[in-house]
């Protein structure tokens, strides 16, 4: 994380040191301009110089060491600073030295204990950021914060120092302290892009898009070609389905930093989601020639379409690249999960399962600490009633917007379903809108977004705020459209609020067997889905869901219809009619060709999206049935509830 980088103190010897010689004044002076025009060697010979003439010359030391530190030659850079200390003990500057010295080695243990002596001798403002500086390398934030705020006692008003807390904040997920440290450094300093692009970043953690695309434009005003800035916006605009202009600012990225890779991945995940296969190999395979290190390349390589054989060009390279431990725990996590869909494609399930599994130990154990117990929050939902979730508008007004939500667990078919309802000449689809969640964290600020909100005790102008925001999301995705859909699958927990907000919704509720389900989320990089990772995990979260549907389907008037997932491949035509008619929507043949729709999908499901509706993923967990007895186990109460019998296929 970025961090405040005082200037270099500039050290003179005192009088006595300096042994009669009138020129050593002006010695110094000439080595410390060539060391300020960049000439570190010519600099470097004239501190030697210096050092011949007077050994003990402190000013000529510390900067010699400065000179072998930026070159990385700490063993020296430590060796004349310490020098340098003998001769001035009581200089706490020559200890904050040797403390950037230590820290610059990556001995952040040895940079503390000394920075605290520098501490003792004086409590200065570069002692305390450098102690914050080394307390985010040894992951102390809360003891970062301490640090940058003494330093603030100090020297009050510094922007950068506000900043800095703001992404320690982030950090945290305290994302309200967080806009608020940005909100002061822009009050000290308007023009500081760097805290506009990390408010931005903060906006977008809160699922607030529009408003971090706003201030990223703002940044960008600042600075045009700054790129992380150039890239969070595309990203934004990737969520919010503008692909379009997504590639825009992603090449933009490129003609101004060429080796600027996450850029170029991200341009081949935008033509993926428009569907522009063969352009989005094209480059993906060009940019592998030139990167064939890159961990994300070839899990996009592995994911960009289906593979009938081994294909040695593909997994050869994988293999190796995992296998030569050449990556980091979150790179052997892509290619783990690349090589997972690589042997499950051409039907080795043994391979396939092994991949995965190591992918999600791994996961699962790097997420344990973001992993957040919902259990409070399902309680307060199951404890709901009728009256709890009073609609705040009239359900009878004509000119009332009423989306249409698809719901159910993820991987269960709402991609699918959107397909074919968004197929027809009347809908815009406007993919995973991702908005509630998001909403109730931000009614959270700005104490603690993370906290458990009751929804029950949302007052009204708290759900006309909901609402109105709600509508300006979706104006935002899909400007104009008059009927939508919103295929969030973890909608199935809002629906209480839905119907406060929208009464005459339909919703759609998609079911697929459980198995299946479960399978197919364990099988999938999730960016935020904490249960996402272990199978115990999916099967408490399947459970959770089951509860809240059958809460809902006792506690709600909102129009349901259950869709399952096998009847819409089995009988396409008939299951699709009834989507339809259920919509209010009249019958058009195309939906029966949703694949045919021209339009971003910026879901797991893109690449079979594509596809024409096909049955192959129909009891796809009958192939690792020898692996999942303890989810079978755990989600019997639910197996047979919607008709999906479990038999042993060996009997």
């Amino acid at each position: 994380m970025p961090s405040n980088k005082p200037k270099p103190a500039v050290f003179r010897s005192k009088s006595s040191r300096i042994p009669g010689d009138p020129g050593m004044v002006d010695d110094l002076n000439q080595a410390q301009n060539l060391y300020k025009l960049g000439r570190a060697a010519e600099a470097e010979t004239a501190y030697k110089r210096i050092l011949k003439i007077d050994k003990s010359c402190v000013a000529a030391l510390v900067a010699l060491g400065t000179i072998k530190r930026q070159l990385g030659d700490y063993a020296k850079a430590r060796k004349f600073i310490e020098r340098a200390i003998k001769y001035d003990t009581s200089n706490h500057h020559l200890r904050l030295e040797l403390a950037k010295t230590h820290l610059a080695r990556g001995d952040a243990a040895r940079a503390e204990a000394v920075s605290k002596h520098a501490l003792a001798l004086e409590e200065s403002f570069e002692v305390h950021c450098l102690r914050a500086e080394i307390f985010e390398q040894q992951e102390n934030i809360d003891a970062a914060i301490s640090a940058y705020r003494s330093a603030l006692e100090i020297r009050k008003d510094v922007a950068a120092i506000h900043n800095n807390l703001g992404i320690l904040y982030r950090h945290q997920r305290s994302l309200g302290k967080a806009l608020q440290e940005f909100d002061r450094a822009l009050e000290i300093a308007p023009h500081n892009s760097s805290a506009r692009n990390n408010r931005g970043n903060t906006l977008k953690d809160l699922g607030d898009y529009d408003a971090a695309i706003a201030e990223y434009s703002r940044a960008l005003d600042l600075s045009p070609k700054h790129t992380d800035t150039l890239y969070n916006l595309a990203l934004c605009h990737q969520q919010n389905g503008r692909m379009e202009l997504a590639l825009q600012r992603l090449r933009e990225i490129v003609e101004i930093a060429p080796d600027y890779d996450a850029a170029r991945v991200q341009i081949v995940e935008s033509l993926i989601s428009l569907g522009q296969f063969a352009d989005a190999e094209a480059i993906l395979d060009e940019f592998l020639v030139e990167f064939p290190g890159s961990t994300h390349g070839w899990f996009l390589k592995a994911s960009i379409h289906k593979y009938q054989s081994l294909d040695p060009n593909v997994f050869t390279p994988i293999i190796e690249l995992l296998d030569t431990g050449r990556c980091d725990e979150e790179g052997s996590i892509l290619l783990s999960f690349a090589l997972g869909k690589l042997f499950d494609d051409i039907g080795d399930y043994e391979k396939a399962f092994s991949y995965y599994g190591s992918a999600n130990t791994v996961r699962h154990r790097l997420n344990a600490c973001n992993r957040k117990n919902s259990a409070a929050s399902v309680r307060m939902l199951l404890e709901t009633s009728g009256d709890d979730w009073r609609p705040i508008v009239d359900g009878d007004d004509p000119d009332a917007i009423n989306p249409i939500f698809i719901v159910g667990m993820p991987r269960s078919g709402t991609t699918l379903v959107e397909q074919i309802i968004g197929a027809h000449s009347t809908i815009t689809p406007a993919g995973e809108v991702d908005f509630f969640a998001a909403a109730i964290k931000r009614l959270a600020l700005p104490h603690d977004p993370q906290a458990d909100v009751d929804l029950r005790l949302l007052g009204r102008d708290a759900c006309e705020t909901l609402r109105a925001d709600y509508l300006s999301r979706l104006a935002s995705i899909v400007p104009g459209a008059a009927t939508i859909t919103d295929k969030t699958p973890a909608n199935f927990y809002y629906l209480g609020l839905i119907q406060r907000l929208f009464p005459n919704a339909r919703i759609v509720h998609c079911l697929r067997h459980p198995l299946d389900t479960c399978l197919s989320i364990y099988f999938q990089l999730f960016d935020a889905m904490e249960y996402a990772y272990d199978m115990s995990d999916i099967a408490a979260e399947y459970l959770r869901y089951e509860k809240i549907m059958a809460h809902w389907q006792n506690t709600l008037e909102l129009d349901v219809l259950e869709t399952k997932y096998e009847a819409l491949v089995e009988h396409p035509e008939t299951s699709s009619q009834a989507l339809l008619s259920h919509c209010g929507l009249s019958w058009e043949q195309q939906c029966l060709t949703p694949n045919a729709v021209d339009r971003p999908i910026n879901t797991m499901s893109r690449w079979q999206a594509r596809q024409p509706i096909y049955r192959h993923s129909v009891q796809r967990w009958r192939h690792y049935e020898k692996h999942l007895a303890e989810l079978k186990r755990k989600l019997e109460p639910v197996l047979g509830k919607y008709g999906y019998a479990v038999t042993d296929s060996s009997a």
